[in-house]
């Protein structure tokens, strides 16, 4: 089968018949990604340091005569589609890519189908399962409690397969990589194995490569106060059992002394309340000073009627509440903000949307100057017109979007992809102080919300307003 009838990726991950890929000398310009109405798109800019028709006629030089074998070959459908599947053997997991006599398999559920790759990819694939399956193997003789010998071993050897990998294909992060290998499982788990700056440089290996990363949990029989007690408690049984700390706390306290030790730290849950076991459920004050507090507020109170032990939830609960006004001047403030972010975010998508269009007429002006030019010359003659509509169309829509923004000169497209890329970084960067404000709003709302619940206050409109203006982003 020739190539052209394949697509595939160049080294910069932008898809385009494999033939171009094989022969980039018959290529009219450079390749590249812009952007355009749905997102980033590829394009070829043109070469303008000579005219189209000097490189035509340069490219139809390269030009192979044609393989007139093809011609004779006759091809043979067959009425089923022949199953080259495999079973899936134990030993490799689902959604896994696998070596079977060599080849690329991917296994999917029961059975394993082999991937057919171009010797670039498939080259590339084996030596990513070579550091993935390392990777795997460093963690299970962790987990087999190995020796720091057997460990510094199989690091070294992570080192000179992923080294290798980096030299020869670049970042496992890298796009080409995750389009070849994101069905794989285990991709995130390579992922992480590097370290990438802001722009998404490697600047380190993960400590996998140099530190032993997974060590034995190691059971503690017994702790000095209530404190350390607790944060067992929490670790291991996910819930204050004050059995089990007055287990590890031995004789210096009784279960009473834990409880008062502990004051304002956990509470007694007034929802198990009762005469026959009044210790039945404790929880820790994040637990119970969070969610519905007019309701705990209200159930604490009405046990504390009964339980002056009580007290202490009620008064806890209503320090918790900060005062209304500053929660309200906080929510202003917040809000100011997230409306500085949104506007950050769209006006840098707007003049993005700007510089990529005059990148695009920039490219068509350049592009058919030769073919506008022979019009002027030729009188602006109507034959010519008729014969290159097109060109001629698409070079004065790019003076008509030139002169309606007044430019003394056209400025480079080079600064114009650098400021692009400035406002690409921008706008990512505004984007993810909107992200981090508008978590902060949701929590500084939330407790509004519960003070209004509690002095009844309807305040709805101030929220509907801000939740308008998120569905805008």
């Amino acid at each position: 089968m020739p190539s052209w009838v394949n697509v595939a990726e160049n080294e910069d991950g932008i898809s385009l018949n494999r033939y171009f890929i094989d022969n980039p000398q018959m290529i009219m310009g450079e390749m590249a990604m812009v952007s355009g109405s749905f997102g980033m798109e590829s394009t070829c800019n043109p070469n303008v340091d000579s005219p189209l028709a000097e490189q035509l006629q340069e490219a139809i030089t390269h030009l192979a005569e044609p393989n007139k074998e093809l011609l004779n070959q006759k091809i043979q459908a067959d009425d089923k589609e022949v199953d080259t599947s495999i079973s899936a053997t134990p030993d490799v997991r689902n959604f896994s890519y696998t070596l079977v006599d060599n080849k690329v398999y991917f296994r999917e559920n029961s059975r394993m189908s082999e991937v057919l790759l171009s010797d670039k990819d498939n080259v590339k694939i084996k030596d990513l399962l070579a550091v993935r399956d390392k990777t795997r193997e460093i963690i299970e003789i962790q987990l087999d409690e190995c020796s720091d010998e057997q460990l510094q071993k199989a690091q070294a050897e992570l080192n000179t397969f992923y080294d290798s990998y980096n030299k020869k294909h670049g970042l496992i992060n890298s796009r080409t990589s995750k389009k070849l290998f994101s069905n794989d499982v285990s991709y995130p788990l390579l992922c992480s194995l590097e370290k990438l700056d802001e722009e998404r440089n490697l600047k380190g290996k993960a400590d996998i490569f140099t530190k032993r990363t997974i060590k034995n949990s190691v059971k503690i029989a017994s702790v000095d106060t209530p404190s350390e007690a607790l944060a067992i408690s929490i670790a291991e049984k996910a819930s204050v059992d004050l059995g089990f700390m007055s287990s590890l706390l031995g004789e210096k306290y009784n279960i009473d002394e834990v409880i008062e030790n502990l004051k304002g730290v956990i509470f007694k849950d007034p929802l198990h309340c009762s005469e026959e076991n009044i210790n039945a459920r404790f929880l820790t004050a994040d637990e119970y000073l969070s969610g519905n507090v007019r309701e705990k507020l209200g159930m604490a109170q009405v046990a504390a009627e009964t339980y002056p032990e009580y007290k202490i939830n009620v008064e806890s609960t209503e320090n918790n509440l900060l005062d209304y006004a500053e929660l309200s001047a906080k929510v202003d403030s917040v809000n100011k903000a997230l409306s500085s972010h949104r506007e950050q975010i769209k006006n840098a998508e707007k003049r993005m949307t700007e510089n990529a269009l005059l990148q695009k007429h920039i490219f068509q002006f350049a592009r058919t100057k030769e073919t506008y030019d022979k019009y002027k010359k030729s009188g602006y003659s109507a034959k010519f017109k008729e014969e290159n509509i097109a060109e001629i169309l698409l070079h004065q829509a790019a003076k008509n979007h030139f002169k309606s923004l007044g430019l003394p000169k056209l400025p480079k497209v080079k600064d114009l992809k650098v400021e692009y890329a400035e406002l690409l970084t921008s706008k990512k960067k505004a984007y993810k102080n909107y992200s981090d404000q508008n978590e902060e709003s949701k929590e500084v709302l939330n407790a509004k919300r519960n003070v209004e619940i509690l002095l009844d206050i309807d305040n709805s409109t101030t929220e509907k307003e801000k939740q308008k203006d998120d569905k805008s982003l």
